[in-house]
Order: structure tokens, then C-alpha cells, then sequence
């Protein structure tokens, strides 16, 4: 996997052709995020997603927003409601567990909320997604690490985003 970090910078600039895992980020942590630009995958998986972490338990999400392939084909990924927030209705999944590395002690679980209409731009409440997963029964950790990516994986694309 290729991954770039920025460091405080609110503008980044991105390609990726036939890569196997690329992940581009901005490391900020926020709860609200606004920001503009453009997302074009053109072949692959690749999502925009405001993506984190929580440790205990250890929970990987993404609050996806725009996508080349609908996530929601994961066979791993289980509907678990949705909720509206934002101008826009998302659909919320959760997998487990997922298994990275060969002992189970390092697995953990996968929360997802998935704009149905795609969109590249605008605003994104994180408390409301984490009060619909809550709702739904499906606890967050500590929170410690969030970032608003663009990831492609096994693809090609490009991608300009500006936190604003």
C-alpha cells in the first residue's frame, strides 16, 4: 500500500494508476467537515470518505460520499439502517469481524455510512453518523484518529480536495 500524508495543508492533489492499495489523506481531526473538489476514479475501488479509527473496541469507519464501485456489495457488509443528515440519505453497515494479520486478537470491525447519491463536496456531520450508528448498536471506541481520503485500490483516478 502507497500512502501519503500532508501535513497541515487544506488543499491536496492526487493520481493513481493500477495500484494495488493508495490512500491519500489529510490528518486533521474534526466533527464537522466542509470541503470541495473533484473525484474521478475510472477504474478499480475507490472511495472519498471522511475514514477513522476508534481503540477499545477497535473500530475502522468511513463516512463515504462519493465511490467508483457501490461498497455495499462487500459480501462482508450488513445493512443496518440509515439515517439523513447533511442533504442526503446515507445507508449504514457494519462487517465483523475482519482479520488483519494471523492471530485473532488483532481483529476488529468495520462501521460504514454510504451516500446514496454520490456527491463531491459539501459537508459532513460526523456526530450524526456516530448517533445513528450508536442507535443502531454500534459503539464507537475512543476516537483518535480521523481523515478525509480519497483511497484506490486495484484502479486508476485522480482526485483535488480542499477542506474548507
Amino acid at each position: 500500500m502507497e500512502t501519503r500524508v500532508y501535513p497541515v495543508s487544506f488543499k491536496h492533489n492526487l493520481s493513481f494508476s493500477n495500484s494495488n492499495n493508495h490512500f491519500s489523506r489529510f490528518n486533521h481531526v474534526y466533527r464537522t467537515v466542509n470541503y470541495t473538489g473533484s473525484f474521478k476514479p475510472s477504474s478499480g475501488t475507490a472511495y472519498l470518505s471522511l475514514y477513522g479509527w476508534s481503540t477499545s473496541p477497535y473500530i475502522e469507519y468511513r463516512i463515504v460520499d462519493s465511490y467508483m464501485s457501490d461498497p455495499s456489495t462487500d459480501n462482508c457488509l450488513t445493512y443496518k439502517g440509515n439515517l439523513t443528515s447533511d442533504g442526503g440519505v446515507y445507508n449504514i453497515y457494519r462487517c465483523s469481524p475482519v482479520y488483519e494479520g494471523l492471530f485473532p486478537e488483532n481483529a476488529f470491525r468495520q462501521y460504514w455510512s454510504v451516500r446514496a447519491e454520490k456527491r463531491v463536496g459539501g459537508t459532513i456531520t460526523t456526530a450524526n453518523h456516530f448517533d445513528a450508528w450508536k442507535a443502531a448498536g454500534m459503539d464507537l471506541g475512543t476516537l483518535n484518529y480521523q481523515i478525509l481520503a480519497t483511497e484506490g485500490e486495484k484502479g486508476s483516478g485522480s482526485s483535488l480536495i480542499t477542506i474548507l
